[in-house]
């Protein structure tokens, strides 16, 4: 019994270190206006990092698009043309997307993407199948990042990145959100959370998620167990707004209070 409760002390002791770490960095975040400055030397190593190796090669063959058989059903189907190119796309994807998706080399959609990525993009529910390495997470990527895309906030008129109020319609800034919301200074609260089963996985898509926003304000962060949790906590403090996470470390932060879940608008499972 006595060992227990010193176990539980230590753990409450370094939770409250943790919790108490996060705040600080989350002023020292906000207190500098929110935002993250990038020269533009941070941004050419940036690109070569996460660039040099990218083909665009995905696990299967794809030769032969026409052949794999795909079925889409459901209420709103008919309302989203399949997609023949990402140049299709253009301009109703922000500039540093369609830059992203140019360093990517990606040029024909998948089955998956071609047909998942113009219903996501309506704002549409979806459930899709496909076999691994058939470009899932770039379906699904694409259409959140570009809903996050980034316009002035309609309070401060700072460029934000978030989503629109569902009342008035109107952009708003981390910063704005707070103060429209009467709180002084909240935890990272995601627009985008995608669950991972593992954290291999979890990586992979964090990866991901880092080269389609690269060269824009969203700051995806990854969390997981198995850890440290400082660091995570550091970067979780810098934004988030796309959360990459496996659910036990998830649940942990959302019980210390580091984050929540009251803006997300797109949830990947």
């Amino acid at each position: 019994e006595r060992r227990r409760n010193a176990q539980q002390q230590q753990v409450a002791k370094k939770s409250g270190e943790e919790t108490d770490y996060y705040w600080r960095s989350r002023q020292k975040f906000l207190s500098a206006g929110g935002r993250q400055p990038k020269s533009e030397e941070y941004l050419r190593r940036a690109e070569r990092e996460l660039f040099s190796q990218h083909t665009g090669v995905v696990g299967i063959n794809f030769d032969q698009y026409e052949s794999i058989p795909v079925e889409c059903s459901g209420p709103g189907t008919e309302q989203s043309k399949s997609l023949g190119s990402f140049q299709e796309l253009g301009p109703s994807l922000p500039p540093f997307l369609q830059r992203a998706v140019e360093l990517m080399k990606y040029a024909n959609p998948t089955p998956i993407q071609r047909n998942a990525i113009p219903h996501a993009l309506l704002g549409k529910d979806l459930m899709c199948c496909a076999q691994t390495g058939s470009g899932k997470t770039c379906a699904f990527l694409l259409p959140v990042t570009a809903s996050l895309g980034g316009r002035p906030c309609a309070e401060c008129g700072l460029w934000a990145v978030g989503r629109a109020d569902p009342n008035d319609n109107q952009f708003y800034c981390d910063r704005c959100w707070d103060q429209l919301e009467g709180v002084e200074m909240g935890p990272t609260a995601a627009y985008a959370v995608v669950m991972a089963p593992t954290r291999e996985l979890a990586l992979q898509i964090h990866l991901e998620s880092r080269k389609l926003t690269h060269g824009s304000d969203i700051h995806p962060v990854v969390v997981y167990g198995g850890a440290p949790a400082r660091g995570q906590l550091d970067e979780l403090a810098l934004g988030g707004q796309i959360l990459v996470a496996t659910p036990g470390r998830l649940i942990d932060f959302l019980e210390s209070g580091q984050t929540n879940l009251r803006r997300v608008t797109y949830l990947v499972m």
